[in-house]
Parts: structure tokens; sequence; C-alpha cells
């Protein structure tokens, strides 16, 4: 079981990350780790909604009715 305070310590240092030369890009992760709200660089929101957006299309989601990714949530109880 990992530790709260590891998460808060990670997001933290997520956040700390800079990339100047791509301020002004559009966001399309909004990332929370214990209630903290997490400010993404380019890379970081890029990497991940690719990522996420790649398994989905490995599930079999039309089986469910879902044909396109309009918008995705995802919670990860770690307790």
């Amino acid at each position: 079981m990992v530790d709260k305070q590891i998460g808060k310590q990670i997001g933290k240092q997520i956040g700390k990350q800079k990339d100047n030369k791509n301020d002004n890009f559009k966001k399309y992760v909004s990332l929370s780790i214990d209630g903290i709200d997490i400010e993404l660089n380019a890379f970081s929101d890029e990497f991940i909604k690719e990522t996420i957006v790649g398994m989905l299309k490995a599930i079999k989601t039309s089986k469910y009715g879902v044909k396109d990714f309009k918008n995705i949530k995802i919670t990860i109880d770690n307790d």
C-alpha cells in the first residue's frame, strides 16, 4: 500500500516541471492526486492522453456502446 504522502510528494514534483517552450498549449488532461490539482507541462499532458486513449482503443468498448472517446474520466483508488 502506498502512503498518501508519497502521492502528494509526487504531485508536487510533477507540478514543478516547467516547459517554457509550450506554455500556451491546449490542455487535454486534468490531474488531481489526493485532492491536489497538478499542473502538467505539454509533454506530460500529451503523454498521458495518448497512453490512456491507446489503452482504451485496445479494449472492446463497442460492446458497451462506446465508439468514440470524447471525454474520459478515470479514478484510481490506490489504497
